[in-house]
């Protein structure tokens, strides 16, 4: 039968390590490379419920309620910057919007954002009402910037959703 001791001694000289500064960060980078802590953060859209609307309230189209999700299962916190956005329509792009969202994860934690409505111009709007369609396949495709104390990279991620087209404005019709 082994000690019990023994058998804890290596965690506790790892925790002990992490505590030096340069030591710890070196460790870090050495077990969670720019790779494995890409395949430790999953971003997502799948929860998501896209529309585009344009009500009574509204004076502008604008593509709504797609959710980002965030699951990291690193053992330290993750910032992640999302910068661009493009939607496409089949394959014809639709637009490309520049995004200012920041979500911090704390070390092991999930999180989920509903990104600011999208608007889009006349042509846009037209164009969409144009196909007839109550509803319409879109490609989502987003780009972040993901910092660690650890390492920095980048996620490219794109999903396919279905969207709403709501047009209730008398405009629209």
């Amino acid at each position: 039968m082994t000690d019990p001791i023994t058998l804890t001694f290596p965690s506790l000289l790892w925790k002990f390590l992490l505590k030096l500064p340069l030591v710890g960060r070196w460790l870090l980078r050495w077990r969670y490379s720019a790779s494995r802590c890409h395949a430790g953060l999953l971003i997502n859209m799948d929860g998501s419920q896209p529309s585009f609307e344009m009500g009574d309230n509204r004076h502008v189209f604008s593509l709504t309620s797609l959710l980002i999700q965030a699951h990291n299962h690193l053992p330290f916190a993750v910032t992640i910057d999302l910068f661009q956005m493009k939607v496409f329509v089949g394959s014809d792009g639709l637009m490309d919007s520049v995004q200012n969202l920041q979500l911090i994860l704390p070390a092991f934690s999930s999180s989920q954002k509903i990104l600011p409505e999208a608007h889009l111009n006349d042509r846009q709007a037209e164009w969409l009402i144009d196909l007839g369609h109550e509803s319409t396949n879109i490609i989502v495709e987003f780009h972040c910037r993901c910092q660690s104390s650890v390492q920095a990279w980048e996620v490219h991620r794109s999903a396919v959703l279905l969207a709403s087209i709501n047009a209730a404005h008398p405009r629209c019709k």
